[in-house]
């Protein structure tokens, strides 16, 4: 069985070697793992999920932490 996406990612260098058209597969990782999260705890999820590929992109384009995202 192979490794999930979410599995590789470390840090945003990690992100950076995945390509463009696994994007979409990691955000559905993501979001995955946050309704698994939410089911089982309790919690909103409409606003984490709607930006998972916000920082999924802003992390892929960015050289985080180096690049200040928000000052």
């Amino acid at each position: 069985m192979e490794k999930r996406l979410l599995d590789r990612i470390d840090s945003p260098e990690d992100l950076k070697k995945l390509n463009p058209e696994e994007l979409p597969i990691l955000a559905q990782e993501i979001r995955g793992m946050i309704i698994s999260t939410v089911a089982s705890s309790g919690g909103h999820l409409a606003s984490s999920l709607g930006a998972v590929e916000l920082a999924i992109g802003l992390h892929y384009c960015l050289n985080a932490p180096n690049d200040v995202i928000l000052s």
